[in-house]
């Protein structure tokens, strides 16, 4: 939803934005060209891959600083307040469809799963070494899968036969166990949730973007499924409630069916604005 970000944001070239999911640069090369370069930008992202895509793809523009980094702690150290800040949850789509990070169910890959390779944890550790409970755990409350303990009970057996190294190996016990393609869906959601603690560094990044927001600057977030949604909707209602920001969307603006024809994966994008007040 290119053209709705940049209608919220509606960049100046006096301005200073902050994209806190860079991935492939688009949002910041939308920005950049908009303000015929003129703006400052600052452009985050926990993958290194990203940051020198980017790099590259924005070369031409001197006013970008990049930081590699999880955002919910960049922006903590960061002092200036921004006009605009872009937040495109989730997963990119290059890691997508690089096979050899283990987010796609696409591809035959290591379960890795980490969106900064220098994390400790991956997705393997997690389908090998936890127990069952804690497995069920993670697929029921980040992939929302009423199958969870059935699935983690045959993940712990087949383990106990030889190591679950490979998504593959991962869909085929998910499959067998239930059945159904949605739950390998859902479990590879969770998995990746729990590698990269999403769900904690979205809500610790939203309350740091509300609160380095200047005056009328804007905050985008673009989610995917309804545990991001759900996070931005409750933080931008208490914050609204205080009287901080002003609530632009007040229900989520969905892809059209253009942009779904285009961009398949844009069919469950949710987006939501506010603008301090």
């Amino acid at each position: 939803m290119l053209n709705e970000v940049i209608d919220y944001i509606s960049p100046k070239p006096d301005g200073h934005y902050i994209d806190c999911t860079l991935g492939g640069g688009g949002h910041s090369e939308a920005i950049l060209s908009k303000t015929e370069g003129r703006c400052r930008l600052i452009g985050i992202d926990m993958d290194k891959d990203a940051i020198d895509y980017s790099t590259q793809r924005l070369k031409k523009y001197p006013n970008v600083k990049y930081i590699q980094g999880n955002f919910s702690n960049v922006l903590k150290s960061l002092k200036e307040k921004a006009d605009g800040i872009i937040l495109d949850l989730g997963v990119s789509s290059h890691q997508f469809d690089e096979g050899g990070r283990g987010f796609s169910i696409r591809f035959d890959g290591p379960l890795d799963m980490r969106m900064d390779i220098n994390q400790v944890i991956t997705a393997y550790d997690i389908i090998n070494d936890y127990d069952v409970e804690e497995i069920a755990r993670i697929i029921k409350e980040y992939g929302e899968d009423r199958f969870a303990k059935r699935i983690a009970r045959k993940i712990v057996e087949a383990r106990e036969r030889e190591p679950i190294k490979t998504t593959v190996q991962l869909s085929d016990v998910i499959k067998k166990s239930v059945g159904r393609f949605d739950c390998v869906i859902r479990t590879f959601q969770a998995l990746r949730i729990a590698v990269n603690d999403e769900l904690k560094n979205i809500e610790s990044g939203l309350e740091s973007c509300v609160n380095m927001l200047a005056q009328s600057g804007t905050i985008v977030v673009i989610s995917y499924h309804s545990l991001e949604d759900r996070i931005a909707k409750n933080m931008f209602k208490k914050y609204f409630a205080g009287g901080d920001i002003a609530i632009l969307t007040k229900k989520p603006v969905m892809a059209d069916d253009d942009e779904i024809r285009m961009n398949p994966r844009s069919r469950s994008a949710k987006l939501r604005a506010v603008r301090h007040l």
